[in-house]
């Protein structure tokens, strides 16, 4: 069983496999690189650009991206885990959330709504890492329904504007 935030993914084929970096800026750039199983649009890069260097959590950032790498290369042909993504991500301390609320969807879903292959899609599926402010708060949206051979990171950054926020 492999720990979340360990360098080395079960699945790694080659020592480039391996996600590096301090801020969550270099680990997004070199998961891009490195994790065959993840599609990261330019949202994605710019956005954990935009994360301040005070981050608390990188290792974590890290962790999320190497999980979801590794649960894309589970899929089968279909584009299924063959289980559902809350149940594979729990074990590993990772709250997978399969959508926005329906208040933050109708109230700020443009900041939620990315280019991708040049049409406007809204990423819902999200990870949230930390609480409360830009230094402890980060989250991770993707889309597991957008491709069956990868799984699409759309943004890496401050948590997007919510009910909470």
């Amino acid at each position: 069983s492999r720990t979340v935030g360990v360098g080395v993914s079960e699945f790694a084929e080659s020592p480039a496999e391996v996600v590096s970096g301090e801020t969550v800026s270099e680990i997004v750039t070199s998961a891009a690189h490195a994790l065959a199983q993840l599609e990261f649009l330019k949202s994605a890069v710019d956005s954990a650009a935009d994360v301040p260097e005070s981050f608390e959590f990188p290792d974590r950032v890290k962790g999320h991206l190497e999980a979801l790498n590794d649960a894309a290369a589970l899929r089968g042909a279909d584009g299924n885990l063959g289980m559902g993504w809350k149940e594979y991500f729990r074990p590993l301390g990772i709250e997978y959330k399969p959508k926005i609320s329906e208040t933050t969807r109708n109230m700020w879903g443009r900041e939620y709504t990315f280019d991708y292959r040049g049409e406007r899609v809204l990423f819902e599926e999200h990870f949230t890492i930390g609480a409360k402010d830009a230094n402890k708060c980060l989250s991770i949206h993707f889309s597991t329904r957008l491709r069956k051979d990868k799984i699409v990171v759309a943004y890496v950054g401050r948590h997007l504007t919510n009910t909470q926020t």
